[in-house]
């Protein structure tokens, strides 16, 4: 990243200010801690934080930490270190409760994040920010960080912009704010706007850094950004008002003087041209801006992406040059697979402007080209649909199955381009498909493929039909489309074929019982578990297989397990499966038996856990490693109801010392706690950082609360590192892959994910189903719907 240049300071930044609209408004914020003047004596306590009354004593050691008298502090000092973990904690979380002054900043500077609960934390941030970038400042800037929100971003800004802080080497300005750019949401574009002018050039480069790592994340605040961009690059802004060309119409000034430095000049990056490019087709090109366009085309450099929307841009305008650099892209386009695109393009461009010769190609090549089929089905809907009918109910097996995964891409393609595939493409298909002579398998794929075809009649469709034929491979997701939207039909299918001889010329049936071993079934039970106990002896078990059989409890699975857990060794699993046979519900267990050398170091323990657990006592089994191991962290316990294990968290949470608080009320939550749950989307919406970062998809969704989703899905449009999180559990438990829409190195992203998921939520927000075979959330059918 080059570094912003010296700039003229009151010109620019006022010029800069003006272009900055403010933003949406942000995500609820926890209410504020109150505030209270500095007096002596001291007064009162402020109002308990998160429900907690501090001893006397605590309070009055956490005064003496700032009092003015050097000797009392030392001798505070002196005192405080004769306490353990448990008693600084208490004094420190004392001193939060205190009014704005040393003693409260002093405590407020030396509580770990850990130790913190999530109004506890706002009240640090309310008293650390001011003192931030202070000479000596007392704040370990990585706790700092670790609890502060994106809501709390705003004000550290606006101090550095409006002053000129005094620089601790430990608290560098610039420094703080690169690091800060985890955290950085599409609302503070304006404030890091007005901080990448600054005449200091280590916070402009680190304010330019922090707006350059959302770009690939957000489209707000265009103009703003704009202008900094031709700040960094020009020593200047462009001078004059911003007004439209004379016809009215066209790229607007700024971004016509983007366009020229991204491609003519070549002054932009990769991230920086892509941002640029989804300004550009966002707009209609006007007469004025041929030349600007003709210039970028005779670079000769553009990437892929780049030239595509050129050609494409090209097709609004009406003047005889740039139609002449249409029809010479034509004639020299290439046919290959790596020519198709800009191909594409360029026919869909040639198309807009009148030519039936190239609208004729294009349909031709929409059959072969994932972009072609893209633009014609913005042109040509009608002749799209009639496309997609035939390639998706071929008679030919193969090449129907060729068109159901060309289509998978086609739908990201249109997505990436910023031309989503309309819904009403899919319309009409189903009939087509129903009758076909299609076979079962082929139909499930169908239903997983787009919302539109996931209906119950396809559904039970494609369940007959599997009754009638090999149901060849299915994956994952196809078989959970069954299993939501057919489930009766689709049981009684797996258990019919399940029940028929395994025999190589009949892989049906092991791949039935392998899916009611995922889903469960105590009626096949028996079944399951014969075809469980052969795989075991021939070598052929596949991982997990025994935790599964306990989803279908029976007396010849019990047998299984038992003799299992009882044989020679540590066979953890085993001893997992039986648990889970026996009520017990959770992920920790196996955790612990599986990481036994470190969860049950004592062989005495471990021997007794081993007992109660072959006792068909699971809960007591918890209950004593709980005991023995009483500040561990990372096991699932949320899901566990037993009195013992929620008083167990219920003092995690309590007891900040061991640095539990955040863990002990995730698991909270997911065991119906109302001020758990409450204390966590608190923390979610203010943007902690920490809170976030290390949860996992449960207590981020609130137990899959899927109403949580438009939230996280918003958080998108952020920086790189608050971008990963929610993308991470959408692409790996929610079906939609924000990832594919953020471009890659040969693949221009022309739209922000967040704006993809939007439209992707409202189409499916209603529908989620989860799928227990899938081990996913799949797209089920309408509520009322067939």
């Amino acid at each position: 990243m080059a570094a912003v240049k010296a700039l003229p300071g009151v010109l620019l930044a006022a010029a800069v200010l003006g272009g900055c609209a403010s933003g949406g408004a942000p995500p609820d914020a926890p209410p504020a801690a109150p505030a209270a003047a500095h007096s002596s004596p001291p007064p009162a306590p402020l109002p308990a934080l998160g429900g907690w009354t501090p001893p006397p004593d605590a309070t009055a050691l956490a005064l003496r930490l700032g009092s003015a008298s050097e000797t009392e502090r030392a001798a505070a000092e002196e005192a405080l270190a004769l306490l353990d973990d448990e008693g600084r904690c208490t004094v420190f979380r004392a001193g939060l409760r205190l009014p704005d002054g040393p003693a409260a900043v002093a405590c407020a500077a030396r509580l770990p994040w850990k130790w913190l609960d999530e109004r506890e934390s706002a009240r640090c941030v309310a008293l650390l920010t001011p003192v931030l970038f202070a000479p000596d400042s007392p704040v370990d800037f990585e706790e700092f960080r670790s609890y502060l929100g994106s809501d709390e971003l705003g004000p550290i800004l606006e101090m550095l912009i409006s002053g000129s802080p005094e620089v601790d080497a430990d608290q560098d300005p610039a420094g703080a704010v690169s690091e800060l750019h985890r955290i950085v949401r599409a609302e503070h574009f304006p404030a890091l706007c007005r901080l990448a002018v600054h005449p200091d050039e280590g916070l402009r480069d680190a304010a330019f850094g922090a707006l350059h790592t959302a770009l690939a994340n957000t489209d707000a605040h265009r103009e703003a950004f704009a202008r900094v961009l031709l700040a960094h690059w020009q020593d200047r802004l462009v001078e004059g008002p911003e007004v439209p060309p004379e016809d009215g119409t066209g790229y607007p000034a700024l971004l016509r003087e983007v366009l020229r430095r991204c491609f003519v000049a070549r002054e932009g990056d990769r991230t920086i041209e892509q941002w640029a490019l989804r300004w550009m087709n966002d707009v209609s090109p006007g007469p004025g801006d041929a030349e600007l366009l003709l210039a970028m085309e005779e670079t000769g450099l553009l990437s892929p992406g780049a030239e595509s929307s050129l050609l494409l841009a090209l097709g609004g305008l009406r003047d005889g040059e740039t139609g002449a650099i249409l029809e010479a892209r034509l004639a020299a386009a290439a046919t290959g697979e790596e020519g198709r695109s800009l191909l594409a393009a360029a026919l869909a461009a040639s198309a807009r402007r009148g030519s039936e010769e190239a609208a004729r190609r294009l349909r031709a090549l929409a059959g072969e080209d994932p972009t072609a089929f893209v633009l014609l089905a913005e042109r040509d809907p009608a002749a799209a649909a009639s496309l997609l009918r035939g390639m998706l109910v071929h008679p030919d097996p193969e090449t129907a199955a060729w068109a159901r995964d060309w289509v998978r891409w086609t739908l990201i393609r249109g997505e990436q381009l910023e031309r989503p595939l309309p819904d009403a493409l899919f319309e009409g298909i189903e009939e087509v498909a129903l009758a076909s002579s299609m076979d079962g398998a082929a139909l499930a794929r169908l239903g997983s493929l787009h919302p539109t075809l996931a209906t119950r009649r396809l559904a039970r469709a494609a369940v007959e039909r599997l009754a009638r034929a090999e149901p060849g491979s299915l994956d994952p997701r196809e078989v959970g489309f069954l299993e939501v939207a057919a489930p009766e039909e689709f049981r009684a299918h797996l258990r019919e074929r399940a029940a028929e001889p395994l025999e190589p010329e009949n892989p049906a049936a092991g791949e039935a019982l392998a899916w009611l071993l995922r889903w469960g079934d105590p009626p096949s039970g028996a079944r399951l578990a014969a075809w469980v106990e052969a795989r075991r002896a021939e070598g052929e078990e596949f991982e997990g297989s025994l935790g599964l059989l306990a989803r279908s409890p029976c007396p010849e699975a019990e047998a299984l397990l038992a003799g299992l857990a009882a044989g020679e060794g540590w066979p953890h699993e085993a001893l997992s499966a039986y648990a889970d046979l026996h009520g017990f519900e959770g992920g920790s267990l196996g955790f612990i038996l599986f990481n036994h050398e470190e969860s049950l170091p004592d062989p005495a323990l471990r021997e007794e856990f081993r007992r109660l657990v072959l006792a068909g006592r699971p809960m007591d089994a918890l209950a004593a490693v709980l005991a023995a191991r009483p500040d561990h962290e990372g096991w699932d316990l949320g899901a566990v109801d037993d009195p013992r294990v929620r008083a167990h968290l219920e003092g995690l949470r309590d007891r900040r010392s061991p640095g539990l608080h955040r863990y002990a009320t995730e698991q909270l939550l997911l065991a119906g706690d109302a001020a758990a749950r409450e204390e966590l989307w608190s923390a979610y919406r203010a943007g902690r950082y920490r809170w976030i970062d290390e949860a996992d998809r449960e207590p981020l969704t609130l137990g899959d609360d899927l109403s949580t989703l438009p939230f996280w899905i918003g958080e998108l449009e952020s920086a790189c590192c608050r971008f990963y999180k929610p993308a991470w559990f959408l692409d790996n438990w929610f079906g939609i892959q924000p990832f594919d829409f953020q471009g890659d190195r040969d693949t221009d992203s022309l739209v922000v994910p967040a704006a993809v998921l939007r439209r992707w939520w409202d189409r499916v927000g209603t529908r989620l189903r989860w799928s227990r075979i899938a081990e996913e959330f799949v797209v089920g059918p309408p509520v009322d719907g067939n």
